[in-house]
């Protein structure tokens, strides 16, 4: 391995004193890491790339050499950071120094961060990140995360990365326990906080605010050394594979069943219309409502019914109700104006999103809207029996919404569509089914006008809708339009 000359120009004593030896580690580690990553592969990456330039050395050797001496006093350091030194070298260097500017005393809980953050299944930087902030609760995100990379770059590339999809509680076939059966935690804050969620946050006049999605705060969260700690407990009582020391248990596994028991306890207590939500939602009433206006709709009533949580705790509540109960709301990109199971685009879409949940769990959250409505229509002409059978079965929720919408079915005291009668179904369907022919028809004939007549169908259409002739040249604005 060859070694590189360094060229060290250091600051003058005087100017740095001010600062601490760790403030000053933490501004010459700043670049060597992207800023806003937590991802261990990413950080390691960048560190590798960096950490080999001539120039970054140079100037990494500058900022270590400012630091004062006294700074140094009782370590066993005795190499100036200017001299040369193979690249292997270096980098234990620099892990050396991490570990005394943010441990001086040698004290025994980095040994245990260390250990503990590296046994985490993946993000094991932000494991230890998390460690380091309750013992420097001044330093950046970005700080504490290259401070965590560079401590433990030697095990970062084994670190595992799971799939953006991610399972939900419905695709086990196990029953949930109650919060209370396992864990004395009851507030939802609390919770979070446990699991690491404010290395995750940024400070606001309301509280914690997610620096992510929630959907990537999730994914975070449930590969670090403090999710595996406190769901322990639970596996244990399922007695489950990963409740014992020693044992690592698939977070995917894991998060799925703690999703569920998030929502039972925390959002099971929520109620509207004088019954739980998630029962309410499954009634006419939000066919009244947009897509957007029903999720936010969502998140106003767990709000409202925990006013004290903080932004970061109710986004998170809401998304793991919605994964769970209505996972279409939460796909990006569903225009403004689409109202919830009334219109035949809406139901494509909903029934889009069941058959990819259904397939591939999790997969719709990260699967554009436009290619979720034509998931409904590309695997109908299937001549597979089992996707077919599926393909109907996922139908039946969305045909009763779109059935109710327009009264085309008999109404009863309960419009719990879970409720429904065979004839109720067997009626929904039908009609479904006759207003996608109806339409398929119109839309054929329409495209069959040549262009001249198009032209004057749509003015007669628009006379008849008196609409004014001066809006007619003028392009249409649908997003303000309930359809």
């Amino acid at each position: 391995m060859t070694s590189t000359t360094l060229q060290s120009n250091p600051v003058p004593t005087a100017v740095v004193t001010k600062r601490s030896g760790l403030g000053l580690f933490c501004q010459a580690l700043v670049g060597l890491t992207p800023s806003a990553e937590y991802r261990d592969k990413a950080l390691l990456s960048s560190l590798d790339q960096q950490l080999a330039l001539p120039d970054v050395q140079a100037s990494l050797a500058r900022q270590l050499v400012a630091i004062p001496k006294d700074e140094w006093a009782g370590s066993q350091f005795q190499t100036d950071p200017s001299v040369a030194m193979a690249l292997p070298t270096r980098d234990e260097y620099l892990r050396r120094m991490a570990a005394y500017v943010v441990n001086p005393r040698n004290e025994g809980w980095l040994d245990a961060a260390i250990q503990d953050a590296t046994g985490a299944p993946g993000m094991r930087a932000l494991s230890l990140a998390i460690s380091l902030g309750s013992e420097h609760s001044r330093l950046s995100f970005d700080s504490l995360l290259a401070l965590a990379a560079v401590l433990l770059m030697p095990v970062l590339g084994s670190s595992m990365e799971l799939d953006e999809s991610l399972p939900d509680f419905r695709q086990l076939d196990v029953k949930a326990p109650r919060l209370h059966d396992w864990s004395t935690v009851r507030n939802a804050d609390y919770l979070f906080r446990q699991s690491g969620i404010e290395m995750l946050c940024s400070p606001s006049e309301k509280g914690t605010v997610l620096r992510f999605t929630a959907r990537e705060t999730w994914r975070a969260l449930i590969q670090t050394a403090q999710f595996k700690s406190v769901f322990a407990p639970l596996l244990s009582y399922m007695d489950w594979y990963g409740g014992r020391p020693g044992e690592q248990a698939s977070p995917r596994m894991t998060q799925a069943i703690v999703g569920r028991i998030i929502v039972d306890h925390y959002v099971g207590a929520v109620q509207f219309n004088g019954e739980p939500l998630e029962t309410s939602l499954r009634r006419g009433w939000v066919s009244e409502q947009s897509h957007l206006q029903l999720r936010d709709k969502v998140r106003s009533l767990i709000s409202d019914h925990y006013p004290q949580a903080s932004p970061s705790t109710i986004d998170m509540l809401h998304y793991l109700f919605l994964r769970e109960t209505m996972p279409e709301l939460l796909v990006e990109g569903v225009p403004d104006h689409l109202q919830y199971g009334r219109s035949l685009q809406s139901i494509a879409f909903i029934h889009g999103v069941a058959l990819v949940e259904a397939m591939t769990p999790g997969l719709s959250q990260i699967t554009h809207y436009d290619d979720l409505t034509k998931v409904s229509s590309a695997l109908a002409q299937s001549s597979d029996a089992d996707i077919h059978a599926l393909w109907a079965r996922t139908l039946v929720a969305p045909a009763l919404r779109y059935a109710r919408a327009h009264g085309a079915i008999q109404s009863t005291v309960d419009d719990d569509h879970h409720a429904a009668s065979s004839e109720q179904i067997s009626q929904a369907l039908a009609y479904l089914k006759a207003q996608q022919d109806q339409h398929a028809q119109e839309l054929h004939s329409l495209l069959a006008i040549k262009p001249p007549d198009r032209k004057d169908l749509a003015q007669k259409m628009l006379k008849t809708a008196n609409v004014p002739h001066e809006l007619w040249d003028q392009g249409v604005k649908p997003e303000h339009w309930p359809i």
